[in-house]
């Protein structure tokens, strides 16, 4: 099982239930906030700047996961320095059931089950949902209406991560297919009306 914040508890009960707690110390939004109950193999991927970062994985995947999660720590390092202070106890980087590609929850990430293939091609989307754990997280739209900001500022900065890995070429690929994505959605729009 892993949750948003630090695991404080563990403990097996005399009627053979198990008790977990996890402990945020910092303030949360409860729509940000997760829990992840299955099967999982895990693996610490290492500490950036005494954090945590983990991989949690399906027992199948074990080894694709901890590679495709491995990026975790090279890109919370790249934001850290760049942005700022990361404000929760760890970061999971846990595989999931759901219906998008990724989902920011504060210090426990949930990505979509198909993300862990072994061959390292979700490191964008790594970048992005880390990136939304101060936008989005720490920091959050007034209404739903203004979720442009957090979604904005996330693909912005996985932009600037990627750029700063594979340098401007890469960065005007991405900004290209993101232009593609906004007139292809737009002319979809355009259809309906």
């Amino acid at each position: 099982m892993v949750a948003t914040g630090e695991k404080i508890e563990e403990s097996y009960l005399e009627n053979g239930n198990k008790l977990t707690i996890y402990r945020e110390p910092a303030p949360v939004a409860m729509k940000v906030v997760t829990i992840g109950v299955t099967k999982f193999a895990s693996r610490l991927l290492g500490e950036v700047y005494d954090i945590p970062v983990t991989a949690w994985v399906y027992p199948e995947n074990r080894l694709d996961g901890f590679s495709d999660y491995g990026v975790a720590t090279k890109v919370l390092r790249y934001f850290i320095d760049q942005i700022g202070p990361y404000s929760y106890a760890k970061l999971a980087n846990m595989q999931a059931k759901t219906q998008w590609g990724g989902l920011e929850n504060a210090g426990t990430i949930a990505y979509f089950e198909n993300s862990v293939n072994g061959k390292n091609e979700v490191e964008g989307l790594i970048a992005h949902e880390i990136a939304h754990q101060w936008f989005g997280n720490s920091a959050s739209e007034n209404d739903w209406n203004h979720v442009r900001l957090s979604e904005g500022f996330a693909t912005y900065f996985a932009i600037l991560y990627q750029e700063s890995v594979y340098g401007d070429d890469k960065r005007k690929e991405e900004l290209q297919l993101d232009r593609k994505q906004i007139i292809d959605y737009f002319k979809k729009i355009q259809l309906r009306s």
